[in-house]
């Protein structure tokens, strides 16, 4: 066989069965698109989780060792 006749044949099968042929395609755009997102959302979370970290010292007053007195009063 020939590639023409191979092809011939390929694209006769994709006529014959148009629905199949769109189902494939479909998922084979979906999972594709779908990898694509999830490994987008995950690196852009990573990024991020790393900017959350670095600022995380930061934002505190400061801690350091020993008895801190409490802000709150109680009532009796």
């Amino acid at each position: 066989m020939t590639l023409s006749e191979i092809l011939r044949q390929a694209f006769a099968t994709f006529r014959a069965h148009k629905m199949r042929t769109f189902l494939t395609m479909f998922g084979i755009v979906w999972g594709i698109s779908s990898v694509i997102l999830l490994v987008g959302l995950g690196r852009g979370f990573s990024v991020d989780q790393k900017k959350h970290m670095q600022t995380l010292g930061k934002e505190g007053g400061g801690q350091g060792g020993g008895r801190f007195t409490s802000t709150w009063t109680t009532r009796s």
